[in-house]
């Protein structure tokens, strides 16, 4: 469910029932301009400490994704890439962000710093949220509707698979 806060619209999405302690996390995604003013994207994520308890959002990990790492994330989380992968993000360059795309069973988001990894497993319909979310961000971001958004991205990829 998306909502909205100074920072822009957000999303977040729990994964607090998982056994393991790095993949029960909340992952919050939110509209979120560049120190140049572009619009983007922050990926917040944080380990929630036991299931059914609430995030420990004092101790998040925060990424705020480049253009392209946008553009990027939009086409997997449509299907069109296998995987987006971002580094050296932060003050300490210390950051980055794999984006895995799993087909059917949904997408993987991985966040690390300073070699910590946390994972967020993204299920086909939250795959799909995400996707939309992101598909209007890059949408006002290049100015133009979301159908012709995805239209590019489709044809973008025609073009680098033949290459």
């Amino acid at each position: 469910m998306s909502q909205q806060n100074n920072f822009g619209e957000a999303l977040t999405f729990y994964a607090d029932r998982h056994p393991e302690p790095l993949k029960r996390t909340a992952m919050n995604v939110q509209y979120t301009s560049s120190r140049l003013g572009l619009q983007t994207l922050s990926i917040e994520m944080t380990t929630i400490n036991s299931p059914g308890e609430s995030p420990d959002w004092t101790n998040k990990t925060i990424i705020q994704l480049t253009k392209s790492e946008l553009t990027g994330l939009c086409g997997v989380l449509f299907g069109l890439k296998s995987e987006v992968k971002a580094s050296f993000h932060g003050e300490n360059k210390n950051k980055g962000i794999a984006v895995y795309n799993n087909g059917a069973q949904g997408a993987a988001v991985t966040i690390s710093v300073a070699g910590r990894h946390l994972h967020h497993f993204l299920s086909p319909e939250d795959r799909l949220e995400l996707g939309v979310f992101t598909l209007r961000r890059l949408s006002d971001a290049w100015k133009v509707t979301p159908s012709d958004t995805l239209a590019i991205l489709r044809q973008n990829e025609l073009i680098r698979r033949n290459q």
